[in-house]
């Protein structure tokens, strides 16, 4: 008959000085990992025939500490952001880690190896705004600095308001602005009383706005080129009751799909 191999796993934790023991394994190919939430993952393969007693010393590599600082345009350090770095890949154990910068702008990154991060600066004071993109970026003994361009400071503002088919304002309807270069998103919802909304301050950018509500057509905004510190208001939004569309999809032969799911979208900006 077919023959199976089996993985069986044991799993224990050191002992205060480290030490472990496991007892009762197979002979043939063992695999073994050590893992520590601050200095990563230790692995080895080990032979054992019957009766063997093995010793596997996991060392790990020193812990390293990622530090640096953000600035602003003109140099000033900005507090209150959050720097996210991380690391994944085929083979690689997941590592991700954020904080927030200090008054001076600073942030530290504690259990880090001596590999390239990926690392990420956001905006954290409304939402989290992802305005600085940096790759392989390795510990060192100097601070890294990183001084946030002009041109992805959150500057700009977007607003309007949302009426309903009556012309009257229309509150809690969702708003979605999204912005085309990284698929950045913002989401809200219209002033209860007023229908109003304010998004913002974001990054400059090529925007796009959409607005939904329950058993309305929604609106969807042509796209918008928006610079440092502009403002674009789209003054009142008219929502109309929305159609319906029966359709019935079928093979080239005529038989039947199935479950199909169906995507309906503005061939251009508006309603």
């Amino acid at each position: 008959g077919a023959t199976h191999d089996y993985a069986i796993y044991n799993n224990i934790f050191t002992a205060n000085d480290g030490s472990f023991r496991l007892d009762g394994l197979a002979p043939g190919e063992i695999e073994i990992r050590a893992r520590s939430e601050e200095r990563g993952d230790l692995r080895a393969v080990l032979h054992a025939e019957a009766g063997d007693e093995l010793v596997w010393n996991a060392v790990f590599p020193k812990s390293l500490t990622l530090r640096g600082r953000v600035l602003d345009p003109d140099g000033r350090p900005i507090r209150g952001w959050t720097v996210e770095v991380w690391r994944h890949g085929p083979d690689i154990e997941p590592f991700r880690r954020n904080v927030r910068t200090d008054s001076q702008g600073r942030f530290a990154i504690e259990g880090c190896r001596d590999v390239g991060y990926a690392l990420n600066v956001l905006e954290s004071k409304v939402m989290l705004l992802n305005v600085v993109r940096l790759r392989d970026v390795h510990p060192q003994s100097d601070e890294l600095v990183i001084r946030v361009p002009r041109e992805a400071m959150p500057s700009v503002t977007i607003r309007g308001a949302a009426l309903d088919p009556a012309g009257k304002p229309l509150g809690s309807a969702q708003v979605t602005a999204f912005r085309r270069d990284d698929e950045m998103r913002m989401f809200l919802v219209t002033d209860a009383k007023t229908g109003r909304f304010e998004i913002g301050p974001v990054p400059p950018g090529r925007w796009f706005v959409q607005v939904e509500a329950r058993g309305l057509a929604g609106f969807h905004s042509p796209a918008k080129e928006l610079v440092s510190g502009e403002t674009w208001d789209l003054g009142e939004i008219q929502l109309q009751n929305g159609g319906s569309i029966v359709a019935r999809v079928r093979r080239q032969d005529g038989g039947g799909c199935g479950v199909v799911g169906v995507h309906l979208r503005p061939q251009s900006g508006g309603q």
